[in-house]
């Protein structure tokens, strides 16, 4: 703040135009930001209240939604992205 006003530096403000809208839902960042953190298939499903199989479909899709190959890449992607 200076002088009672909010100052942005013109770098960040540049960089937030040019930041590309987040695709995916809460959910999904939810668990990219887990698998981030290399947690387990099974521990990210008990935390979130789905199957296992339900996880490693979403999983999956985020993979593919990404152009990832694997899901470490996919959770990299979206932290690079700034949505984890």
């Amino acid at each position: 703040m200076i002088d009672g006003h909010y100052a942005i530096s013109p770098d960040l403000a540049a960089q937030a135009l040019r930041a590309e809208p987040c695709p995916l839902s809460s959910r999904e960042l939810a668990v990219l930001g887990m698998v981030a953190k290399h947690w387990p298939t099974d521990q990210i499903a008990g935390s979130l209240g789905l199957t296992t199989g339900s996880t490693r479909n979403v999983i999956s899709s985020l993979t593919r939604r990404l152009g990832a190959h694997t899901r470490d890449e996919a959770a990299a992607q979206a932290r690079t992205s700034g949505w984890i």
